[in-house]
């Protein structure tokens, strides 16, 4: 079901079911303690990457917490000012920061 309250979160794979059907691992973002440590967390938190993202606060996405999703209208809602569900993008640099990170968490 979906949550009461949308949140952002980071596409960190898309598949198809066994029907074809698009699906999506995604991992929620949260604006509460954007700044906590650990390898886990990934924190959108500059100006710029917040703009390029879509985020209107400094937001944290604890990687180890992800949840499979159908990509349909139930899950994604289009806000009013875009033309899909997509708010925005990572930059180069924080793609390759995701990166490091997600390789370290697979390698522990």
């Amino acid at each position: 079901m979906p949550a009461p309250k949308a949140r952002p979160g980071l596409i960190r794979q898309a598949f198809a079911d066994q029907d074809g059907n698009p699906w999506v691992r995604v991992v929620y973002g949260t604006s509460v303690d954007p700044y906590r440590g650990g390898n886990e967390n990934f924190t959108i938190a500059k100006l710029d990457d917040m703009d390029m993202c879509g985020l209107k606060c400094a937001t944290r996405f604890c990687l180890t917490r992800t949840a499979e999703l159908p990509y349909c209208e139930e899950f994604f809602v289009t806000v009013p000012s875009c033309k899909s569900p997509i708010l925005g993008h990572l930059s180069q640099y924080q793609q390759r920061i995701l990166q490091i990170q997600v390789s370290f968490l697979q390698s522990k």
